[in-house]
């Protein structure tokens, strides 16, 4: 499991992990995300649209802005689960992602929207779009494209990602 906190939180904060747990402030999502079967998130623009272009369920925890509304219409399209993040407890979050990740109609409806997005016809600004990416898992050819610094080029893994290879086969040991 990767949670990122953000810059206003050292990791250190939240004490030790147990070993599947990977605590950091930030990493690309171009990185992280092609690596990830379910994403948990406050449903903010960014990683949504990050999710839906890799085919990710996902567990939406809604603050503010943008984001209730994108958890809304997300549980409509059948893409995952929103929950109140006030009031949710940390056993109703494992619940409800295990629940995703069970019920393949989540995924399915993420993959479609994969598919879709995959279909869009280049634009103009496309390398500014960092949410498009090429999936080495699949042969359809997308172009890889990030505007974040240490993120996955082509077909050259950056320090990031080598880091999080490491880091993967840990955790697959640990909870396979």
């Amino acid at each position: 499991m990767l949670v990122t906190v953000g810059r206003e939180i050292d990791p250190a904060e939240l004490g030790p992990q147990s070993g599947h747990v990977h605590v950091e402030r930030f990493l690309p999502q171009a990185d992280v995300l092609p690596r990830c079967e379910l994403v948990v998130f406050h449903g903010g623009s960014g990683t949504l649209t990050g999710a839906l272009a890799h085919g990710l369920p996902m567990v939406i925890l809604a603050m503010g802005a943008d984001q209730p509304a994108n958890a809304m219409r997300c549980e409509a399209l059948g893409l995952g689960i929103s929950l109140e993040p006030v009031l949710v407890t940390p056993n109703e979050v494992r619940d409800a992602a295990a629940s995703v990740l069970a019920d393949q109609a989540y995924g399915r409806a993420a993959q479609q929207w994969q598919r879709d997005i995959a279909a869009q016809p280049a634009t103009r600004y496309r390398s500014s779009a960092p949410f498009l990416a090429e999936s080495s898992a699949t042969s359809r050819s997308m172009s890889k494209i990030s505007s974040a610094p240490g993120t996955v080029s082509g077909n050259r893994a950056s320090p990031v990602a080598s880091h999080l290879d490491r880091k993967w086969a840990a955790a697959q040991d640990v909870c396979p």
